[in-house]
Protein backbone atom coordinates (compact mmCIF):
# COMPACT_ATOMS: atom_id res chain seq x y z
CA UNK A 1 0.00 0.00 0.00
CA UNK A 2 1.61 3.34 -1.41
CA UNK A 3 1.25 6.50 0.57
CA UNK A 4 1.50 10.33 -0.98
CA UNK A 5 3.27 12.88 1.33
CA UNK A 6 -0.30 14.10 2.48
CA UNK A 7 -0.66 10.91 4.45
CA UNK A 8 -3.59 9.37 2.22
CA UNK A 9 -2.96 5.71 0.98
CA UNK A 10 -3.53 4.30 -1.98
CA UNK A 11 -6.95 2.56 -0.87
CA UNK A 12 -8.05 5.95 0.96
CA UNK A 13 -7.67 8.15 -2.43
CA UNK A 14 -9.70 5.26 -4.75
CA UNK A 15 -12.21 5.10 -2.18
CA UNK A 16 -12.65 9.24 -2.25
CA UNK A 17 -12.69 8.88 -6.20
CA UNK A 18 -15.51 6.39 -5.78
CA UNK A 19 -17.33 8.10 -3.16
CA UNK A 20 -16.69 11.09 -5.27
CA UNK A 21 -18.37 9.47 -8.60
CA UNK A 22 -21.11 8.49 -7.03
CA UNK A 23 -22.37 11.96 -5.06
CA UNK A 24 -23.12 14.76 -7.05
CA UNK A 25 -22.70 17.30 -4.37
CA UNK A 26 -19.44 16.45 -5.38
CA UNK A 27 -19.25 18.20 -8.43
CA UNK A 28 -20.78 21.36 -7.33
CA UNK A 29 -18.12 21.66 -4.75
CA UNK A 30 -15.43 21.61 -7.47
CA UNK A 31 -17.33 24.04 -8.75
CA UNK A 32 -17.54 26.32 -6.34
CA UNK A 33 -14.06 26.06 -5.56
CA UNK A 34 -13.05 27.22 -9.68
CA UNK A 35 -15.42 30.31 -9.00
CA UNK A 36 -13.60 31.42 -5.84
CA UNK A 37 -9.95 30.60 -7.18
CA UNK A 38 -11.32 32.87 -9.97
CA UNK A 39 -12.88 35.01 -7.76
CA UNK A 40 -9.56 35.47 -5.96
CA UNK A 41 -6.84 35.41 -8.47
CA UNK A 42 -8.61 35.14 -11.92
CA UNK A 43 -8.09 32.26 -14.33
CA UNK A 44 -4.51 32.76 -15.78
CA UNK A 45 -3.21 30.42 -13.42
CA UNK A 46 -5.51 27.98 -12.24
CA UNK A 47 -4.51 24.35 -12.30
CA UNK A 48 -6.24 21.21 -11.54
CA UNK A 49 -3.93 20.38 -9.08
CA UNK A 50 -4.98 23.85 -7.38
CA UNK A 51 -8.99 23.06 -7.55
CA UNK A 52 -8.68 19.65 -6.16
CA UNK A 53 -7.03 20.60 -3.17
CA UNK A 54 -8.60 23.36 -2.57
CA UNK A 55 -12.15 21.59 -2.85
CA UNK A 56 -10.15 19.04 -0.34
CA UNK A 57 -10.48 16.00 -3.15
CA UNK A 58 -8.43 13.84 -4.53
CA UNK A 59 -7.03 14.26 -7.98
CA UNK A 60 -8.14 11.24 -9.44
CA UNK A 61 -12.05 12.67 -7.96
CA UNK A 62 -11.44 16.00 -9.74
CA UNK A 63 -10.41 13.86 -13.30
CA UNK A 64 -13.86 11.58 -12.39
CA UNK A 65 -15.90 15.11 -13.08
CA UNK A 66 -13.72 17.20 -15.35
CA UNK A 67 -11.32 15.91 -18.27
CA UNK A 68 -9.67 18.74 -17.89
CA UNK A 69 -8.67 22.66 -17.18
CA UNK A 70 -11.10 23.67 -20.29
CA UNK A 71 -14.12 21.68 -19.18
CA UNK A 72 -13.48 22.94 -15.82
CA UNK A 73 -14.15 26.10 -16.74
CA UNK A 74 -16.95 25.54 -19.50
CA UNK A 75 -18.73 24.08 -16.46
CA UNK A 76 -17.99 27.00 -13.92
CA UNK A 77 -19.08 29.57 -16.32
CA UNK A 78 -22.42 27.56 -17.12
CA UNK A 79 -22.86 27.13 -13.08
CA UNK A 80 -22.55 30.84 -12.99
CA UNK A 81 -24.80 32.18 -15.87
CA UNK A 82 -27.37 29.32 -14.11
CA UNK A 83 -27.03 31.27 -10.53
CA UNK A 84 -27.11 34.63 -12.24
CA UNK A 85 -30.43 34.50 -14.15
CA UNK A 86 -31.95 32.07 -11.07
CA UNK A 87 -31.44 35.25 -9.26
CA UNK A 88 -32.59 37.76 -11.74
CA UNK A 89 -35.62 35.66 -12.15
CA UNK A 90 -36.73 35.88 -8.20
CA UNK A 91 -35.71 39.44 -8.48
CA UNK A 92 -38.28 40.09 -11.18
CA UNK A 93 -40.59 37.54 -10.31
CA UNK A 94 -43.03 40.51 -7.91
CA UNK A 95 -42.83 43.18 -11.14
CA UNK A 96 -47.11 43.09 -12.10
CA UNK A 97 -46.61 44.96 -15.60
CA UNK A 98 -43.94 44.70 -18.16
CA UNK A 99 -42.87 47.77 -18.14
CA UNK A 100 -41.70 46.97 -14.29
CA UNK A 101 -40.36 43.60 -15.24
CA UNK A 102 -38.54 45.15 -18.21
CA UNK A 103 -37.06 48.83 -16.39
CA UNK A 104 -36.10 46.42 -13.08
CA UNK A 105 -34.60 43.78 -14.81
CA UNK A 106 -32.39 45.54 -16.78
CA UNK A 107 -31.22 47.23 -13.80
CA UNK A 108 -30.83 44.82 -11.92
CA UNK A 109 -28.97 42.52 -13.86
CA UNK A 110 -27.10 45.21 -14.86
CA UNK A 111 -25.64 45.75 -11.11
CA UNK A 112 -25.42 41.87 -10.28
CA UNK A 113 -22.97 41.25 -13.49
CA UNK A 114 -21.18 44.72 -11.93
CA UNK A 115 -20.85 43.06 -8.61
CA UNK A 116 -20.31 39.80 -10.12
CA UNK A 117 -16.90 39.11 -8.03
CA UNK A 118 -15.57 36.14 -10.11
CA UNK A 119 -16.36 37.93 -13.54
CA UNK A 120 -14.69 41.25 -12.34
CA UNK A 121 -11.91 39.51 -11.68
CA UNK A 122 -11.56 37.49 -14.36
CA UNK A 123 -11.93 41.01 -16.81
CA UNK A 124 -9.41 42.42 -15.29
CA UNK A 125 -6.61 39.71 -15.04
CA UNK A 126 -7.23 37.30 -17.72
CA UNK A 127 -10.11 38.82 -20.15
CA UNK A 128 -8.50 36.58 -23.08
CA UNK A 129 -9.98 33.45 -21.33
CA UNK A 130 -13.33 34.41 -21.22
CA UNK A 131 -13.48 35.31 -25.08
CA UNK A 132 -15.12 31.48 -26.30
CA UNK A 133 -17.62 32.37 -23.64
CA UNK A 134 -18.84 35.92 -24.23
CA UNK A 135 -17.95 37.03 -27.67
CA UNK A 136 -20.01 35.97 -31.39
CA UNK A 137 -22.83 34.14 -30.33
CA UNK A 138 -21.32 32.68 -27.43
CA UNK A 139 -23.56 30.60 -24.68
CA UNK A 140 -23.85 33.61 -22.10
CA UNK A 141 -25.81 35.74 -25.09
CA UNK A 142 -27.34 32.51 -26.17
CA UNK A 143 -28.49 31.99 -22.53
CA UNK A 144 -29.01 36.14 -21.82
CA UNK A 145 -31.50 36.39 -25.18
CA UNK A 146 -33.67 32.66 -23.90
CA UNK A 147 -34.11 34.34 -20.50
CA UNK A 148 -35.15 37.60 -21.35
CA UNK A 149 -37.51 36.96 -24.23
CA UNK A 150 -40.14 36.12 -21.80
CA UNK A 151 -40.03 39.47 -19.98
CA UNK A 152 -42.11 40.40 -23.20
CA UNK A 153 -45.22 38.97 -25.39
CA UNK A 154 -45.38 40.00 -28.67
CA UNK A 155 -48.91 41.85 -27.73
CA UNK A 156 -46.57 43.88 -25.66
CA UNK A 157 -44.63 45.24 -28.19
CA UNK A 158 -44.54 47.36 -31.06
CA UNK A 159 -45.84 45.86 -34.11
CA UNK A 160 -42.47 45.79 -36.09
CA UNK A 161 -40.39 44.50 -32.76
CA UNK A 162 -40.38 40.52 -31.77
CA UNK A 163 -39.91 39.33 -28.60
CA UNK A 164 -36.40 37.47 -30.17
CA UNK A 165 -35.36 41.13 -31.36
CA UNK A 166 -36.06 43.01 -27.86
CA UNK A 167 -34.29 39.85 -26.13
CA UNK A 168 -31.37 40.49 -28.61
CA UNK A 169 -31.29 44.06 -28.17
CA UNK A 170 -31.54 44.11 -24.52
CA UNK A 171 -28.76 42.08 -23.88
CA UNK A 172 -26.70 43.37 -26.25
CA UNK A 173 -26.65 46.04 -24.23
CA UNK A 174 -25.78 44.21 -21.22
CA UNK A 175 -22.86 42.75 -23.00
CA UNK A 176 -21.75 46.05 -24.41
CA UNK A 177 -21.72 47.77 -20.85
CA UNK A 178 -20.27 45.39 -18.93
CA UNK A 179 -17.21 44.97 -21.47
CA UNK A 180 -16.47 48.48 -22.23
CA UNK A 181 -18.24 50.91 -19.35
CA UNK A 182 -19.81 54.00 -20.51
CA UNK A 183 -17.98 57.32 -20.12
CA UNK A 184 -22.05 58.78 -21.42
CA UNK A 185 -24.27 56.98 -19.55
CA UNK A 186 -23.83 56.63 -15.80
CA UNK A 187 -25.27 53.29 -15.64
CA UNK A 188 -24.17 52.80 -12.02
CA UNK A 189 -25.36 56.11 -10.21
CA UNK A 190 -28.46 55.82 -8.22
CA UNK A 191 -31.30 54.93 -10.63
CA UNK A 192 -28.96 55.36 -13.65
CA UNK A 193 -29.94 51.93 -14.94
CA UNK A 194 -33.73 52.45 -14.29
CA UNK A 195 -33.76 55.79 -16.58
CA UNK A 196 -31.91 54.21 -19.30
CA UNK A 197 -34.10 51.12 -19.63
CA UNK A 198 -37.36 53.69 -19.47
CA UNK A 199 -35.30 55.61 -22.14
CA UNK A 200 -34.29 53.17 -24.52
CA UNK A 201 -35.97 49.87 -23.64
CA UNK A 202 -39.96 51.12 -22.89
CA UNK A 203 -39.72 52.89 -26.14
CA UNK A 204 -39.83 49.39 -27.93
CA UNK A 205 -42.83 48.41 -26.00
CA UNK A 206 -46.69 49.22 -27.10
CA UNK A 207 -48.39 52.51 -25.83
CA UNK A 208 -51.51 52.02 -24.13
CA UNK A 209 -53.14 53.65 -27.77
CA UNK A 210 -51.36 51.21 -30.11
CA UNK A 211 -52.38 48.51 -28.02
CA UNK A 212 -54.78 45.76 -29.85
CA UNK A 213 -58.10 46.38 -28.53
CA UNK A 214 -60.25 43.50 -27.61
CA UNK A 215 -62.88 42.65 -30.33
Amino acid sequence: MSRNPRGRTSDTRAREADSGERDPRTRDRILHAAAEWAAETGLGKLSMDDIAARAGLARATLYLHFPGRQALIGAAVRLELDRFFAELSEATAGDASVEQRVVHGFAQAHRMLRRHRTLESVLRLNPQILLPYIFGEAPAIARGRHEIVGWARPQDLRADVTPEEFAEFAVRLHHTFILAPSSVFDLDSPGGAEDFARRFLLPLLRSGSDAPQPS
